[in-house]
């Protein structure tokens, strides 16, 4: 579940295929997303407010978030996790050996940031520029842009999760290595 930016709507994601948009004061349900072949993984708000990414299923997927209508369908396949980047303009999602990075207005795939072994967890840098991946074999750090690896960051083990600091100088990472 994940608040809007201005803390008046959640979104939640369910194993009954649904992504849901929730009134945070009342309460009372918004809108519900439907994803065909499974779970709904991931529902995140854009910077703005205006988009929610949803990922699960075999579906990427990007909806309206005031009128609660499919602005796009990005791609099919296994999703894990979506998140927007800061100008709501790219979507970044986790699949099954892959981040793939998505143009939102044209619905075009931009780059694939490969992760051996799958990701489990993507992020961008508040300016937008950098991508940051978790999975195995460590973290990364991407150049949005070019798609370019501009840095390893190695655990021992899995790393679930990844975040770039508020001021975007520094990287958490939590591994099953027991080490953040």
């Amino acid at each position: 579940a994940r608040f809007g930016p201005d803390g008046t709507r959640i979104a939640t994601s369910s194993m009954d295929g649904t992504a849901k948009l929730w009134d945070a004061n009342s309460g009372a349900m918004l809108h519900s997303f439907r994803h065909e072949g499974g779970s709904v993984n991931s529902a995140v708000f854009s910077a703005d407010g205006t988009r929610v990414p949803t990922a699960g299923g075999r579906e990427l997927k990007l909806w309206d978030s005031g009128t609660g209508l499919l602005a796009s369908r990005l791609a099919s396949a296994h999703w894990r996790e979506a998140t927007l980047s800061p100008d709501g303009t790219c979507v970044a999602a986790c699949g099954r050996e892959a981040v793939e990075l998505w143009h939102v207005g044209t619905g075009t795939r931009l780059h694939a940031l490969p992760q051996q072994g799958g990701p489990f967890s993507v992020a961008f840098s508040l300016e937008g520029t950098r991508v940051l991946t978790a999975g195995h074999g460590g973290a990364r750090i991407w150049d949005a842009a070019s798609g370019k690896l501009m840095h390893l960051l190695a655990h021992d083990g899995i790393t679930y999760s990844a975040a770039f600091s508020p001021d975007g100088t520094r990287v958490v990472t939590a591994s099953a290595d027991h080490t953040a």
